[in-house]
C-alpha cells in the first residue's frame, strides 16, 4: 500500500492529527459523498501521492548538482515540501480507512501506473525525473508542470470539488499543500529574475529558459487533458473541466508574463 511504497512514519504529521481528530469529534467524516471518498480519493488524490514523491526526486537531484548554496537551499526545501506533500496524503488514507467503513487506497499504484487519467502526468514526471539538467527540472518542475497540472489537480479539482460533495476535511489538507506552492512560486520567479537580469548571459538564458518551456509545456497540457474526465465522475460537479483550464491557463498566461518570460 501506500504507506509502505513512501516509507512513511505516520508519526511525522502532527498538524493533520489535529484536524483528523477535530473532524472525527465533529463526525464530519459521515457526509462524504460515497463515490467522492472511495473513488476521488481512495483512488485518484491517493495517486497523487506518487507525482509528489516523483517530484520529491526531482528537487532532491536538483540540490546535489546545482553546486550552489542558494539554489541547493530552495531545492531542498522544494523537496522536503513534496515528500511531506506525498506522506501527508498517504496518512490521510489511513485515518480515512479507520473513519469510513469500506474505503481502501490498496489501487492507488496500480491507477498512477495504468490509468489513463494520470497516464499523462506519469510520462511527464518520468520525463523530468531523467533529465540530467538542475535548471531544466527547476524550470519544467515550478514554471511549467506546477502552475498548470498541478493547480488543475489540487485546486480546481480536489479542493473545490471536495466541499461540494461533502468532504470538508480534504480543503484543510490540501492547503498546506497550496501555501508551500506560493512559497516555492516566489523563489522561482526570483530565480528566472536573476538569470534574466545578467547582464552578460541574460538574453541567452531568456533562450533557454523559453526552450525548456517549449519542451515540457505540451507534455504538461497533454497531462491536463488525460485528467480532464475526472471533472465528470463525482456525484456534485460545480464546473466543468473547460472552465477549469481556461482558469488555469489565464492564471498562466499572467504569471510568464510577470516573469518576462513567452509562453510558448
Amino acid at each position: 500500500d501506500l504507506i509502505s511504497l513512501l516509507g512513511v512514519d505516520p508519526q511525522v504529521d502532527g498538524d493533520l492529527d489535529r484536524i483528523v481528530e477535530a473532524v472525527k469529534t465533529e463526525g464530519l467524516f459521515a457526509d462524504f459523498d460515497e463515490t467522492w471518498v472511495n473513488t476521488m480519493l481512495g483512488k485518484y488524490y491517493a495517486a497523487y501521492a506518487c507525482l509528489e514523491y516523483g517530484l520529491f526526486r526531482c528537487f532532491s537531484y536538483a540540490q546535489r548538482e546545482a553546486l550552489s548554496a542558494t539554489v541547493g537551499n530552495v531545492c531542498i526545501f522544494n523537496a522536503a515540501d513534496k515528500i511531506r506533500h506525498a506522506q501527508d496524503i498517504a496518512l490521510y488514507g489511513m485515518d480515512l480507512a479507520e473513519a469510513v467503513p469500506g474505503f481502501s487506497d490498496a489501487e492507488a499504484k496500480t491507477v498512477w501506473l495504468e490509468d489513463p487519467i494520470y497516464q499523462g502526468a506519469r510520462k511527464l514526471v518520468e520525463g523530468l525525473m531523467a533529465s540530467k539538467d538542475w535548471g531544466e527540472i527547476i524550470i519544467g518542475t515550478n514554471l511549467a508542470l506546477e502552475p498548470l497540472f498541478g493547480v488543475l489537480a489540487r485546486v480546481q479539482f480536489f479542493s473545490r470539488f471536495a466541499a461540494r460533495n461533502g468532504d470538508s476535511v480534504s480543503t484543510m489538507v490540501l492547503a498546506t499543500a497550496e501555501n508551500d506552492w506560493q512559497r516555492n512560486l516566489k523563489w522561482t520567479k526570483e530565480f528566472v529574475h536573476v538569470l534574466l537580469r545578467d547582464p552578460e548571459h541574460g538574453t541567452g538564458n531568456k533562450k533557454v529558459i523559453e526552450g525548456w518551456l517549449a519542451k515540457w509545456l505540451p507534455y504538461v497540457r497533454e497531462a491536463m487533458q488525460g485528467f480532464a474526465p475526472l471533472f465528470d465522475r463525482p456525484a456534485v460537479k460545480p464546473y466543468a473541466y473547460a472552465q477549469a483550464r481556461e482558469r488555469v491557463e489565464g492564471q498562466y498566461a499572467a504569471l510568464v508574463k510577470e516573469v518576462g518570460v513567452a509562453n510558448p
